[in-house]
């Protein structure tokens, strides 16, 4: 079947099949800290009856209405929030009318206008992160059927002034020949900044106010959202909204958790001090931390986003990373977790040491691979052999360890002037037939080890497709951020350079680097950055030659095997 055009158009919002064990999840702003004890007592009491029969919603919605201070008219259920937007949408607007709101806030509300064949225009802050008052009411024009409004907004976390929803709720007035704007008022996080427009709802039949028990009372799990409006708006989304759209369960939990709000009080209290504590660890990693309202932050971490992001994603930490959203580049929101939580994370992404690797010779053996490569194309272009321990004198030269320049090199040698697009072509053929026989030199055991204690990153001649290939076919590719390969610095900054080190300190957060390279240029790279450099010999030369070579060019120590990293960098730790 051919969906609408509407659907076919749109990608569905993702969301995992399964659950992630291990993971902490701070990527949905759900509510770390669980529901009440008399929610969890309700569902353990859980009767046939509540399972067998179609539910009742009037002890819910009268409950509602009471601690809102509204008659009971005034509320209607919903499957989540999202269901309560979608429904004013639906049940408001024709196809083609024109939604206003702000960029950037909550994704579903566009995604529900671009099923209903609705136009969605969006306003952009001018300045991070204050509403755009003026703007948004100048294009509260004739064209404009519906203004929505997020407060507390996600992700940015800040209130929407009672004084500018006013405004614009009269910019919403029309006359008597003139169809009504729609105020859809979005109050998801309502409970945590304790400031509603519920109020308008009495003086205003245009009104809607959507709230939701997921973030506060963390009933997420049981999808509880509801309406408040006009009774005539009531009734038309009672005629929209499936009949039983609501659990009986669900309208159990919610029973309970509004006869607890001591419990999400105090939650709340301990949010706020876990903010605090969340806040000031981040910015004193350099981020920049805006004012919130809710039980999230909006965290901008600057050229450092990638990194954070990747720590905490190996130590299975889930945040929302807006990498790719405008205005809200290098910026992550981040559930406000437990005190536990919260020291959990800043213990990730603490300042630690890193160790950057070369690949070849350090991590992979790169002997039957690259080393045979060269023999290859050298072969190809002069018809002769070349010997590795030929290759490996010359690489002790220095200034070669890029094997097209080191092949280029030999052939020269041979008095022969080769085209170097010509020496790459027939050099990647053959190693592209070789790749897949290399080995690791340490199993991924090694790096789950070192990731505890510190940052790894990678810093290497190859490509970054043969790079990202040969990590990722050995699992050990999620360890690694960044991963700085020739085509990041280019032919003319490759080794012995050092821009392949200074990029990596500009993404990182680190108070010590080490490099471990198997060459001089290597060990000249790490010196020429400041960096600690750490020799280890490669599979194809344990000479003592080599050994001497790397020493003399500063290296702290040269190791016979990589695995060997770890009991030296024990003992740098005793001495301290």
């Amino acid at each position: 079947m051919k969906a609408k055009k509407t659907i076919q158009e749109l990608k569905p919002y993702p969301v995992p099949l399964f659950e992630e064990e291990g993971f902490l999840k701070l990527d949905s702003n759900e509510n770390d800290f669980g529901p009440s004890a008399k929610v969890m007592e309700v569902l353990r009491g859980v009767e046939q009856s509540d399972v067998q029969y179609y539910p009742y919603y009037g002890r819910l919605l009268q409950k509602l209405a009471d601690f809102h201070g509204v008659g009971i008219d005034n509320v209607i259920l919903t499957c989540g929030a999202d269901e309560a937007i979608s429904a004013v949408f639906g049940a408001f607007l024709e196809c083609g009318s024109t939604v206003l709101t702000v960029a950037p806030s909550f994704i579903m509300p566009k995604i529900y206008a671009k099923i209903n064949g609705l136009h969605y225009r969006e306003i952009s802050y001018g300045k991070k992160w204050e509403f755009p008052v003026e703007e948004f009411i100048q294009n509260i024009d004739d064209k404009v059927d519906l203004v929505h409004l997020t407060t507390p907004n996600s992700p940015t976390g800040e209130v929407i002034s009672a004084g500018v929803i006013q405004s614009i709720v009269e910019a919403c007035e029309t006359d008597e020949n003139v169809a009504q704007k729609a105020i859809l008022i979005d109050e998801t996080y309502g409970n945590y900044s304790g400031i509603s427009s519920l109020g308008l709802i009495k003086d205003y039949d245009n009104v809607f106010v959507v709230r939701s028990f997921s973030k506060d009372f963390a009933l997420a799990g049981l999808r509880l959202g509801y309406v408040l409006s006009d009774s005539k708006n009531i009734k038309h989304l009672r005629k929209y909204l499936s009949p039983y759209n609501v659990s009986t369960l669900t309208v159990k939990a919610g029973m309970a958790a509004l006869e607890d709000v001591e419990h999400f009080e105090n939650v709340r209290l301990l949010v706020e001090e876990s903010k605090k504590v969340l806040t000031e660890g981040l910015e004193k990693l350099g981020a920049k931390i805006y004012s919130s309202t809710t039980n999230f932050i909006c965290a901008d971490f600057g050229y450092k986003a990638d990194f954070i992001y990747q720590k905490l994603l190996l130590n299975k930490i889930k945040v929302k990373y807006f990498n790719q959203s405008q205005m809200l580049e290098n910026t992550m929101r981040i559930a406000v977790p437990t005190m536990e939580n919260t020291l959990r994370v800043l213990d990730v992404i603490k300042n630690r040491p890193t160790i950057v690797f070369d690949m070849d010779g350090v991590l992979i053996d790169a002997s039957k691979s690259y080393r045979v490569a060269v023999q290859k194309t050298f072969n190809h272009f002069s018809g002769k052999e070349v010997s590795k321990e030929e290759i490996s004198a010359v690489k002790k030269l220095g200034g070669l360890n890029n094997d097209w320049d080191l092949t280029e090199f030999l052939l020269k040698k041979q008095g022969l002037e080769i085209e170097k697009d010509d020496i790459v072509n027939v050099f990647q053929s053959h190693y592209a037939k070789l790749a897949d026989i290399e080995e690791m030199l340490v199993d991924k055991s090694f790096f789950e080890k070192l990731s505890k204690n510190y940052n790894l990153a990678i810093f290497t001649g190859r490509l970054k497709k043969e790079a990202h290939y040969t990590l990722e076919k050995n699992e050990v590719l999620k360890y690694f951020y960044p991963i700085i390969t020739l085509d990041d610095v280019g032919l003319g900054r490759q080794k012995p350079d050092s821009l392949g080190i200074e990029m990596v300190k500009e993404k990182i957060i680190t108070d010590k680097i080490y490099y471990l390279g198997d060459t001089v240029d290597d060990m000249i790279c790490a010196s020429s950055s400041c960096v600690f450099g750490i020799g280890v010999l490669p599979p194809q030369d344990k000479s003592d030659e080599l050994k001497q070579l790397l020493k003399s060019e500063n290296a702290m120590v040269v190791l016979d095997e990589t695995i060997e990293l770890e009991a030296f960098l024990e003992m740098c730790a005793s001495v301290k």
